[in-house]
């Protein structure tokens, strides 16, 4: 499999049910292809606050990744509850914590056929954003 090469555009395809990553671009086209994984990628808090422009482009994102089949859920989350479990007691911690940068307040879970493509998809998304932190973690079931 290839590297993303300078100038080259990513795009998800459908194609009788299923879906690809294609890079296109002056080094020519990647066609990522293999088993379907699944990957969690996370928003951090303290990011920009989103506007209009930013709802509008990500609602587009969201609407193509659903329509190829390859995000499984997405969706805020609220300031939650920690748990420390340590020689059978439990603490609970409610938000919000000291550190915003810190919090997962959003996620989008995906399935790629590759770490590649699922970073793919990752630098479109944060293209959108902007400036924050997140991170991408492929989730692993009874299957795997």
């Amino acid at each position: 499999m290839g590297k993303r090469q300078a100038g080259q555009q990513a795009r998800v395809i459908s194609t009788g049910g299923h879906y690809d990553l294609v890079l296109d671009g002056p080094g020519g086209g990647i066609n990522f292809g293999g088993l379907i994984m699944r990957y969690l990628m996370t928003v951090n808090g303290g990011g920009r606050a989103p506007d209009k422009q930013m709802y509008a482009d990500m609602g587009r994102f969201v609407e193509e990744l659903a329509r190829a089949g390859v995000l499984l859920a997405t969706g805020g989350l609220d300031r939650g509850t920690h748990v420390t479990a340590s020689g059978g007691n439990i603490t609970l911690t409610d938000g919000p914590f000291t550190e915003s940068k810190e919090v997962i307040v959003s996620f989008a879970l995906i399935e790629a056929r590759s770490r590649d493509e699922a970073v793919e998809l990752a630098r479109r998304f944060w293209k959108i954003v902007g400036d924050g932190e997140g991170d991408i973690r492929q989730v692993f079931g009874p299957e795997d």
